[in-house]
């Protein structure tokens, strides 16, 4: 679905996503939204029953409260980003904890910085796309030619190694695919 926000005159987009609102007042919660993060404001619209938008907020950015120097934007473990704003706590629950942490990581940017540098992670969104399809296509040849009785083995060679995503150390079998516990990266070992 297309989103139905757009930024202001004046306005440059940097994201936007879809997500389950909870928030306070007349919002309730568990409303499903279109999400517009410009550099300048944070676009809510809550979508209505027959698609488009039904109610719409705008947080602007020098809005979100900061404390010692940091934004009050965190992503939780389970894949919501909450917000603390002078107009209150919004709390937007994404598809997965990549998003959140990514939108937060973005946001909480814009806020300290006021600027965000989108091609960098356009290169790491890409760059673990093609580690994900490498791993992938390798793990299905290993499995043909393992049923096969043919190629030569990778070995039980047991691999540590850090992720490029968030640090982590993640352990396994050499040429193995795994999926980081804590930030949801597929790397390959």
């Amino acid at each position: 679905m297309a989103s139905a926000l757009h930024a202001n005159p004046g306005e440059r987009e940097i994201l936007s996503t879809r997500a389950w609102v909870q928030g306070e007042g007349t919002w309730g919660t568990n409303k499903l939204c279109q999400v517009l993060l410009t550099d300048k404001n944070l676009i809510v619209g809550v979508e209505g029953f027959l698609g488009g938008i039904k109610e719409m907020r705008t947080y602007p950015v020098s809005q979100i409260i900061v404390v010692n120097g940091n934004a009050q934007v965190r992503a939780t473990s389970e894949g919501a980003a909450e917000i603390d704003t002078k107009q209150g706590h919004l709390s937007l629950h994404m598809e997965s904890r990549n998003e959140a942490k990514k939108f937060a990581d973005m946001l909480r940017q814009l806020v300290t910085t006021g600027t965000v540098d989108t091609s960098k992670d356009e290169a790491g969104f890409l760059a673990d796309m093609a580690g994900q399809l490498g791993g992938t296509l390798k793990d299905t040849f290993g499995s043909f030619t393992k049923e096969l009785g043919i190629g030569g083995q990778l070995g039980n060679k047991q691999v540590s190694i850090t992720c490029s995503g968030c640090g982590a150390t993640l352990n396994g079998t050499k040429g193995q695919t795994v999926q980081c516990p804590y930030c949801d990266g597929m790397r390959q070992l």
